[in-house]
């Protein structure tokens, strides 16, 4: 269900914010889509959250196009999808996320997986992890650098 710019998870337990949906545009294609379908590149979407270039913010006061609402929403759902489909994903209340407690949703087959935080149930980023880490994730359920 859409409402104050969230599309809820699990029954309401988690929430995906458009704004960081569209942030993390550039995992789209990780998830199946393709933002030409929607009126954007990929090139557009890995410059929202460009390193050192200012994140979204500064990607718009810049003229930059922002993407479809089309376009978040068919992420969030993809995203949605991914977390309460059993057979698509497995559920870890106990991973980490650079250091910080995290809850995960991961495909050991897609290498597929979404990150919520675990105080606030937001979304934080969805995307593939490299084939190096999903041995560290499986083992001790760490993803990324503290």
């Amino acid at each position: 269900m859409y409402g104050s710019n969230f599309l809820t998870v699990e029954n309401g337990e988690f929430r995906i914010q458009e704004w960081q949906a569209a942030k993390k545009l550039e995992h789209a294609v990780c998830f199946g889509l393709k933002p030409e379908d929607f009126g954007f590149s990929q090139d557009q979407a890995k410059q929202i959250n460009a390193k050192g270039k200012g994140g979204i913010v500064a990607y718009v006061r810049k003229g930059n196009k922002l993407p479809s609402l089309d376009l978040i929403r068919a992420y969030q759902n993809a995203i949605k999808n991914f977390c309460e489909d059993p057979n698509q994903s497995v559920r870890n209340d106990r991973s980490t996320f650079r250091g910080e407690p995290s809850i995960t949703f991961f495909n050991q087959e897609t290498r597929q997986v979404v990150i919520f935080d675990q105080e606030t149930k937001i979304f934080i980023t969805a995307y593939k992890l490299a084939e190096r880490s999903v041995d560290e994730y499986l083992t001790t359920g760490n993803i990324g650098s503290n």
